[in-house]
């Protein structure tokens, strides 16, 4: 069963919160790595994911929020849309993408990202996916369990 609308609208709420944070940490991880400032980020409902996979949807219409970092320099490529096929490989198998990449490659289907960067989690005690592309698939996995920690911290009682 997916997330409520409300659900949702909670963790879209927190995943902008923890936006600036990360959005600097990017742009300062860009100019000491030399590396372009082009960064995807989407938030995806991870309810209904294994067996369940395609009751739930597919990725684009389990988005909860996004988030683009200099947009204007991608070119003709899409990081949302790169971070949305990652998700697919990871929400039917169960797994972060980049566990899946470096365990079973083969367990990736057409229309699935083989690449790190899709990471699954709860926050809050709702099941979730963040997922992200634009660095390097290395670098991408880092980030997006970085902002599922500072999700979870922000929905944290004290």
């Amino acid at each position: 069963m997916p997330l409520s609308p409300e659900d949702r609208s909670v963790l879209a709420r927190t995943f902008q919160d923890v936006m600036p944070t990360i959005e600097a940490m990017v742009h300062i991880y860009c100019a000491k790595s030399d590396a372009p400032e082009r960064f995807g980020i989407g938030l995806y409902d991870a309810t209904d994911r294994g067996e369940n996979y395609l009751a739930g949807g597919d990725s684009a219409d389990r988005a909860i929020a996004e988030h683009r970092i200099a947009a204007a320099d991608w070119g003709d490529r899409n990081f949302i849309d790169t971070a949305s096929r990652k998700v697919r490989g990871a929400l039917r198998l169960e797994r972060n993408s980049g566990d899946i990449l470096r365990a079973d490659r083969e367990l990736f289907r057409d229309g699935e990202a083989p690449n790190p960067g899709a990471c699954l989690s709860e926050v809050g005690g709702k099941p979730i996916c963040v997922a992200t592309s634009g660095l390097r698939g290395t670098e991408d996995e880092p980030f997006a369990l970085l902002i599922i920690e500072l999700m979870k911290r922000l929905v944290a009682t004290p």
